[in-house]
């Protein structure tokens, strides 16, 4: 055992895991991840001087240290590594993908078995060969049993740490994202299933019941409202409903291709149409989503490890500037007895963040309690233990000593130059005499942290 891995298990053995906050052990979203202790930050330096004095494989050593997901009992399960004297074989978890590869003194290669062809498709081949040229390390290739993958071939002595890093994270990533893509487009089928972890069939009835009924549910508050005076609140609720699928239901594969396809047509057309347009094929494409059998949406729901986060780190500030922006925007609804649908403002910004930015680990505790909170029947169902509401009233010590629970263990893991969480002044600042109360306090006091 290397003198950095003592280290790190000792840490852990004695300190909490530091990911979302939950006691049904699912993943949420794209933020299922852990803070990166000082510990793991020296092995990522050490690796940086390691590869300048091209000392290859011990600085493969300590960038898979870097690379792991600790848990509390010291253990790891995003990626395997049997390092013998001479190389490092490793397998790392990234959503649906495996990545299988060797790493030694002289170069790094690493694969992913996308799907066995039953035949050549040269529409597929076209598109493959076309999406090679943006990528800058990787590739997709076809080899003679007619398996279609990406690949990874690094030469250690035209590499520095940072490249490697990029390398493996980019592999990683668009390998995840372009086999759904593919499976998609093609009706190819994954060459294995193996490494996939599937969830209890309880658990995807509950996610898939709850997909389909937030569906019908906005759709009835869209059909009550005047389509063209609502224009932007209307898009507000279907944004929020798409962000909301990503974090709590957290799909992948081909449901996940079709929440961001519907995503990516509206950000591509976004000034070429009207809002009422837009809000138009949101409506659309959602309903098709929920007439969809429930096989399909069930292929689509399994537990994933993610090692390589594909969303922007953003400092505290940037995100409260984006909660604080258009938030004038409540105001009208809140003074016309409308604080039902300024409540989906609030939410859509909740959301959005959870989509988007990698955060201070505080503030995505404290939004996964809004959540909690907001979707708390949801939770239920899924087996927490854990009472934010009950009997429709908010319990507010619960949801304090939540947040004292969050502080405690953000006080464990932070370092000196990590901003302060100021969480008695923000605990004291919320508001608990309704949902709408408690959404507009909650986030009105991330803006103020």
């Amino acid at each position: 055992m290397t003198k950095i891995t003592q280290l790190l298990k000792s840490f852990f053995m004695k300190s909490q895991k530091s990911d979302i906050p939950n006691d049904i052990n699912l993943a949420f979203g794209q933020q299922t991840h852990n803070v990166k202790t000082s510990s793991q930050k020296d092995a990522w330096d050490e690796s940086v001087k390691l590869f300048e004095k091209a000392e290859y494989l011990k600085g493969y050593e300590n960038i898979f240290e870097y690379v792991k997901w600790y848990e509390k009992d010291g253990s790891y399960k995003n990626i395997t590594l049997n390092q013998s004297e001479n190389k490092i074989d490793f397998k790392i978890s990234q959503g649906s993908v495996l990545i299988i590869g060797t790493a030694d003194k002289d170069k790094l290669i690493a694969d992913v078995d996308m799907a066995k062809l039953d035949s050549i498709n040269s529409a597929l081949l076209r598109k493959v060969l076309e999406k090679n040229v943006k990528y800058v390390y990787s590739k997709f290739y076809l080899n003679e049993n007619n398996h279609l993958g990406m690949k990874l071939r690094l030469d250690n002595s035209k590499m520095t740490a940072n490249k490697i890093w990029h390398g493996i994270k980019e592999l990683a990533t668009n390998a995840d994202k372009e086999d759904d893509l593919l499976m998609n487009d093609f009706k190819i089928k994954r060459s294995s299933t193996d490494h996939i972890k599937q969830l209890s069939k309880e658990i995807k009835d509950t996610k898939i019941k709850y997909l389909k009924s937030w569906i019908d549910e906005n759709t009835k508050l869209v059909e009550s409202l005047n389509h063209h005076d609502y224009s932007s609140l209307i898009g507000y609720s279907w944004l929020e409903l798409l962000f909301r699928i990503d974090y709590i239901i957290a799909p992948q594969g081909k449901m996940e291709d079709e929440i961001y396809q519907i995503l990516d047509e509206y950000y591509n057309d976004r000034e070429q149409k009207s809002m009422e347009e837009h809000n138009s094929v949101f409506s659309k494409k959602f309903n098709e989503l929920k007439e969809k059998d429930n096989e399909f949406l069930s292929e689509s729901l399994f537990a994933k490890k993610i090692t390589f986060l594909n969303i922007s780190k953003e400092e505290k500030s940037t995100i409260q500037e984006f909660l604080e922006k258009d938030i004038t925007a409540t105001k009208w609804y809140e003074e016309n007895s409308h604080k039902d649908l300024a409540i989906k403002i609030y939410d859509y910004k909740i959301f959005f963040c959870l989509y988007k930015f990698e955060m201070p680990i505080y503030m995505l505790k404290l939004m996964h309690l809004y959540v909690q909170v907001r979707h708390h029947q949801m939770f239920k169902d899924l087996g927490s233990k854990k009472i934010f509401v009950k009997d429709d009233k908010l319990k507010s010590s619960s949801i304090k000593k939540e947040i004292d629970k969050i502080s405690k263990e953000y006080k464990k893991i932070k370092e000196s130059d990590d901003e302060e969480f100021k969480h008695s002044a923000f605990k004291n600042s919320l508001e608990f005499g309704s949902q709408y109360e408690f959404c507009s306090s909650f986030v009105k006091s991330l803006i103020d942290l």
